[in-house]
């Protein structure tokens, strides 16, 4: 027996399978299969590329009689470095009240012929270990410091005190040599270190490549989403445009039917080059659907332009027929949704209470018994369209129009005086005003909100963008008072004479 796979039995929760979606699933797996492969390499190269000198010279100074020479200098002679080092390990006998940083170099210079410092700084190639017993008893207690030669030094004094920590739990036993040895290893991994070899340079490189690969997915699947969003709203609000078009022909040429024939022809022609766009995204290949890929995303981002646009259009040549035809199913309801969203603006003026307070008071005054007689105008349209056979349907429409007009230029009367009295918060109050403006424009639906869209000005987006510029200058101003301070000191104490070496010491 044959088990046939058809296509309607793959899961794709609901969805086709198209070309953008199965290359979204490459991108997937590809990405994964990358981020697996690179923390590998990252593994395999910091496993394989280990330090590879052995230690050049071991030399102990014993002065607390606490190690075993013999057994030190052998498994230091076994510890691997990234490059030559010679070893220094120096006991003494100290108390609690010792700087061992200033006892170390002191011990240094009364030993000039071990060569240990170059000028202000520790000689290249030299790793110095210095303990200092004070209790020796039952259980070991003291302080130990290392030091570094430039070329091989750990810089960091934090990573210096934790490449320490390996010893700490020996000396406590009073196994002074075990402890040196462990101390000596831990440093050996971390001094001439190559930066690349780094572990937290390796992580960092394998979370980088990681993080790109979820980015990568994320933004493809975003973008894929968007595409395959817009494109079903563009195949729905494109049904019929032509006949759709095609419809408006017997609006007269003149007035406000003119604007109407124009957008037609725009509609149609946003169409026209939006399916060359829309093929044009359905064709990108695998490779293509990445992050970096910014022609990508122009073009997605045109798409949903486009598409929005059309929306808009379509809308509006409906909008249009219904008006001008008197379409017996919903014209008047056409016709009230019109002068509705032009009243509603209106009263708003009268009604806002930031208007009221913060605009000039003749001007607002002004704007008041505008919107008053706004109204009214309104009212006669609304009872005049009742009783029209569409012969002053454009008439209609530009009187509305000019009302909106008017009602813009008074509202950026207002913005710009109140701009001019808000001092510091000017720039604010402007940014959030045009972000308003911009939200409210986009919620217009009515014939001549379609065509004043990029120029009207909502009155309640003033009211929003006023409170909200406030709002943003406070956070600003909390923003700027924010501040803070902090650091961490070593040094070779008032002995030292400007010597800078790298090294610092802790207690165990």
């Amino acid at each position: 027996m044959v088990l046939k796979l058809c296509p309607h039995m793959i899961p794709t929760l609901g969805l086709r399978m198209t070309k953008l979606r199965l290359n979204l699933i490459f991108v997937a797996v590809a990405g994964t299969l990358v981020t697996v492969l690179v923390a590998i390499g990252c593994l395999a190269f910091y496993l394989f590329t280990g330090p590879m000198h052995p230690v050049r010279d071991v030399e102990i100074f014993d002065d607390a009689q606490i190690l075993d020479s013999t057994l030190v200098k052998r498994e230091l002679s076994r510890v691997n470095t990234f490059k030559d080092t010679r070893v220094i390990v120096w006991t003494r006998n100290g108390s609690p009240q010792d700087n061992i940083n200033a006892e170390t170099l002191n011990w240094a210079r009364q030993h000039q012929d071990l060569n240990l410092m170059s000028g202000p700084a520790w000689s290249n190639g030299t790793f110095i270990i210095t303990v200092s017993v004070e209790d020796n008893s039952t259980r070991g207690s003291g302080q130990v410091g290392t030091y570094f030669g430039e070329d091989i030094k750990i810089a960091s004094a934090e990573a210096q005190t934790e490449l320490r920590e390996p010893g700490y739990e020996y000396f406590k036993q009073r196994n002074w040599s075990q402890g040196v040895v462990a101390i000596t290893e831990a440093n050996a991994r971390g001094m001439a270190r190559p930066a690349v070899r780094n572990p937290t340079v390796l992580q960092g490189i394998a979370l980088a490549v990681a993080v790109f690969s979820v980015v990568n997915f994320v933004s493809a699947f975003r973008r894929v989403r968007r595409f395959e969003s817009d494109a079903k709203v563009f195949d729905a609000v494109t049904v019929n445009v032509n006949e759709r078009v095609a419809a408006t022909d017997f609006i007269l040429d003149e007035g406000f039917g003119a604007k109407i024939h124009n957008a037609a022809a725009t509609l149609l022609r946003n169409y026209t080059d939006a399916l060359d766009v829309r093929d044009s995204i359905k064709s990108t290949s695998f490779f293509a659907l990445n992050v970096l890929n910014r022609p990508l995303k122009k073009r997605v981002d045109a798409f949903s332009d486009k598409t929005d646009q059309i929306e808009n259009a379509t809308d509006m040549v409906d909008r249009a027929t219904a008006l001008y035809s008197r379409d017996e199913q919903n014209w008047q309801a056409v016709w009230k949704q019109e002068i509705d969203d032009t009243r509603s603006h209106l009263k708003t003026v009268l009604s806002d209470r930031t208007l009221a307070t913060k605009a000039d008071s003749s001007l607002y005054q002004s704007l008041c018994e505008f919107a008053k007689e706004g109204i009214q105008k309104l009212d006669q349209i609304e009872y005049g369209v009742a009783y029209d056979d569409g012969t002053n349907t454009s008439a209609y429409l530009d009187q509305i129009a000019r009302i909106r007009e008017e009602l813009t230029s008074r509202m950026n009367n207002i913005q710009e005086d109140v701009l001019l009295r808000s001092g510091k918060q000017k720039r604010f109050i402007q940014e959030a005003t045009e972000r308003s403006l911009r939200s409210n424009r986009a919620r217009s639906h009515s014939l001549t909100g379609y065509f004043d869209t990029r120029s009207f000005y909502a009155p309640a987006a003033f009211a929003t963008g006023y409170n909200n510029g406030l709002r943003d200058y406070e956070s600003y101003k909390e923003s700027r008072s924010s501040g803070g301070s902090g650091g961490t000191t070593t040094g070779y104490g008032s002995s030292g004479g400007g010597f800078s070496g790298a090294g610092s010491s802790s207690r165990f």
